[in-house]
Formats: structure tokens, C-alpha cells, sequence
């Protein structure tokens, strides 16, 4: 619960967190070119903040967040 920061992460495989069940807020770092399928596939977050590096997000990659209710680019 609350905020995941991924910091100095820039590249994830296929179901990346799959198995986890963050809650919250997921900021996705500046450097992300790519979002994998199912890169978390279900659990609970409430927004996801993508970077202006962000030039694809695979199919399902965030299948499953019923409680998601805003996304948003980074600024700067």
C-alpha cells in the first residue's frame, strides 16, 4: 500500500509482478522505453504515472486493476 517508485529500473520482462498485489500508486521511471505484456497483471492501484521515455505498452500489461482511476505522463 501507497506509492511504488521504481527508480533506475528502465527495462522489465513479461510479468514483471504478475504475482504481486501493490495497492496504491506506481510511478514508472524516466528512462522506460517499453511496458510489457502482463507486466502486472491484477492487483489494486489507484494511479500509474508513465514517463515521457514510454513509446509502448504491450497488450494486458496491466489486465486486472479494477481500482484504477487515473493515468497520467510525468512532467518535465
Amino acid at each position: 500500500t501507497g506509492r511504488v517508485n521504481l527508480n533506475n529500473v528502465v527495462e522489465f520482462g513479461e510479468y514483471s509482478f504478475a504475482s504481486c498485489h501493490f495497492s496504491g500508486d506506481l510511478i514508472i521511471p524516466e528512462g522506460t522505453i517499453e511496458i510489457p505484456t502482463r507486466f502486472l497483471f491484477g492487483g489494486r492501484l489507484n494511479s500509474i504515472v508513465f514517463p515521457k521515455t514510454l513509446r509502448k505498452i504491450d497488450e494486458l500489461a496491466f489486465s486486472g486493476q479494477s481500482k484504477l482511476r487515473n493515468v497520467s505522463m510525468s512532467e518535465g
